[in-house]
């Protein structure tokens, strides 16, 4: 007997790469145009790797509701947190 879950069961989490250090002044950006890659996709979650690999992934759920879209950003590192509060202005344009 088979113990697979159903593929119903499995979640699948798409995974992006932002090919630039997260100290470029660009970064804000390029997270932005992955946010609009992931509406444009009607994706509702996906794991950003970020560069230097030591930082890890960012996980990004976007919510959109009529014209309107909630990004949520969870990251352990101190450093991304800090980067995405300094780009939050250009995030919502």
């Amino acid at each position: 007997q088979s113990s697979h879950l159903p593929t119903a069961n499995r979640l699948f989490v798409p995974q992006a790469q932002i090919g630039m250090h997260v100290a470029n002044p660009q970064w804000g950006h390029a997270v932005g145009e992955k946010i609009l890659w992931m509406a444009n996709q009607q994706l509702s979650s996906a794991d950003i790797r970020l560069d230097p690999p030591e930082l890890g992934s960012l996980q990004v759920k976007v919510n959109i509701q009529q014209d309107q879209a909630n990004v949520t950003f969870i990251s352990p590192h101190p450093q991304v947190r800090e980067l995405l509060d300094q780009q939050v202005a250009r995030l919502r344009e």
